[in-house]
C-alpha cells in the first residue's frame, strides 16, 4: 500500500511539472520583421558564400599554376621556394572552397524559411483578408 501511495505521489508532482511549463516564443518580432531579417540574413550569406568561393577556386587554380610552372628541386636537392608558396595557396584555396559550401546551404535554408513566413500570413486590401472560396470544378454523375 506504501508503495502505490508513492508512486501516486510522484506521478502527481511530475505531471504537475510538464502542465506548468509553458512555451516560448521564438521570436517578438512581427511576420514582416522575421521576413526582412531571413532574407537580409540569406543575402549576406550568399555574398559571404559566393566570395569565400571564388578566392577559393582562384587560390587552388593559382597554386597548382605554381606547382606545375616551379620544376620542384634544384640540381643540389634545395627545395624551392615557389613550391612552398604553391602548397600553401592550394591547401588554403581548398579549405576555403569547401568551407563555403555550408555558408550556401544556410543562405537556401534562411531564404527558404523567409518564405515560408511570407507565405503564411493573410493577403488583404485594407486589413480585410481576401479568401478565395470560387474553385473551378468538373462533376461527374455516375446514374445505377
Amino acid at each position: 500500500m506504501k508503495c502505490i501511495v508513492l508512486i501516486l505521489i510522484l506521478l502527481l508532482f511530475s505531471f504537475q511539472s510538464v502542465i506548468s511549463q509553458v512555451p516560448k516564443t521564438k521570436s517578438t518580432l512581427s511576420q514582416n520583421e522575421m521576413f526582412d531579417h531571413y532574407i537580409s540574413k540569406s543575402k549576406t550569406q550568399k555574398k559571404t558564400g559566393f566570395i569565400l568561393l571564388g578566392v577559393g577556386v582562384t587560390a587552388v587554380l593559382s597554386g597548382a599554376a605554381i606547382l606545375t610552372s616551379v620544376g620542384g628541386v634544384s640540381a643540389n636537392g634545395v627545395h624551392i621556394q615557389g613550391e612552398s608558396a604553391g602548397t600553401f595557396l592550394f591547401a588554403i584555396g581548398s579549405v576555403l572552397t569547401i568551407g563555403s559550401i555550408p555558408i550556401l546551404i544556410s543562405s537556401g535554408v534562411n531564404k527558404r524559411k523567409a518564405t515560408v513566413i511570407l507565405g503564411s500570413e493573410n493577403v488583404g486590401f485594407i486589413g480585410n483578408p481576401y479568401f478565395n472560396t470560387k474553385y473551378v470544378s468538373i462533376g461527374l454523375t455516375i446514374r445505377i
